[in-house]
């Protein structure tokens, strides 16, 4: 338990350096997806290696810059979206896609955050298709309320 506290600690001491570590890891893991899954991932790596890092590097300023950074993310993401359809994209690259909505959510003012949820929900029917709307709703719509609850918590227990 103390182990958990002190990395709980730091992070609050350093988060840029917690986001930017963070930001390497997912970047790790979208890249071991698309190297590792040319049976499934059968589009250019010459689209999916530049996406994986435009979607994960901007995450290391997910909390100073917030509204940018799902921007980049969400476009990115959208337009592999479309330069690669009907290839299908790395389901991976769910995660750092939904961090950036949360943390919009979170970390952002109430107009960026609406404007941020409204990006993400915009790329997320550019990935499925207007057809499908239920899944990037329920996906994207979920971390952004997630970050905005969080973010009413903190300032309830800032208020008392």
């Amino acid at each position: 338990m103390k182990a958990v506290h002190t990395v709980i600690r730091a992070i609050r001491a350093h988060p840029f350096a917690s986001d930017a570590v963070l930001a390497l890891l997912l970047l790790a893991l979208v890249l071991s997806e698309v190297l590792t899954s040319r049976d499934y991932l059968t589009g250019s790596e010459w689209v999916y290696v530049p996406v994986a890092l435009l979607m994960t590097v901007p995450l290391a300023w997910r909390r100073s810059a917030p509204l940018p950074v799902v921007a980049f993310v969400m476009a990115s993401f959208a337009a592999q979206s479309l330069i690669l359809d009907p290839t299908p994209t790395p389901d991976i690259e769910l995660i750092p896609a939904l961090i950036a909505v949360y943390s919009v959510a979170l970390h952002a003012s109430r107009w960026a955050s609406y404007t941020g949820g409204a990006l993400s929900l915009v790329a997320g029917l550019i990935w499925l298709g207007v057809d499908d709307f239920l899944l990037p709703t329920v996906l994207f719509g979920g971390a952004w309320l997630a970050g905005r609850l969080v973010q009413e918590r903190k300032r309830y227990v800032e208020v008392l």
